[in-house]
């Protein structure tokens, strides 16, 4: 084997949602704006101005004494929920969170993870 095939393959690209004049997106430097983990972190951005409104950790990634990277857990997946009043995600681990976009609460919706 390789060095290259002990790399963690990059996460896959998420698409934005967009809802009310904000917007959605996984940020993916969390590590860089003082968050513990790189992913699982929600950004709302202003559309017109560009502006970041709030940012919300959703989950916090388990690490162990392994190499972190090949660790780290990003939001394989975004979708409103009713009334566009919560955002669904599913993590890369097949987790399942609601993000509740008024309160900025997090509910777990399953603990389960696909081997």
């Amino acid at each position: 084997m390789t060095q290259e095939s002990f790399k963690r393959r990059p996460p896959v690209k998420l698409n934005s949602l967009r809802a009310n004049g904000i917007i959605y997106s996984e940020l993916r430097n969390g590590l860089d704006r003082g968050f513990q983990q790189p992913g699982g972190i929600i950004q709302a951005i202003d559309e017109k101005s560009g502006n970041e409104l709030w940012l919300q950790q959703v989950y916090q990634t388990a690490y162990t004494n392994e190499e972190r990277d090949v660790q780290d857990v990003y939001i394989k997946k975004m979708e409103f929920g009713p009334q566009n009043n919560s955002i669904l995600i599913t993590t890369e681990r097949y987790q399942k969170y609601k993000l509740d976009l008024i309160t900025k609460s997090v509910e777990i919706l399953n603990k389960d993870l696909k081997q």
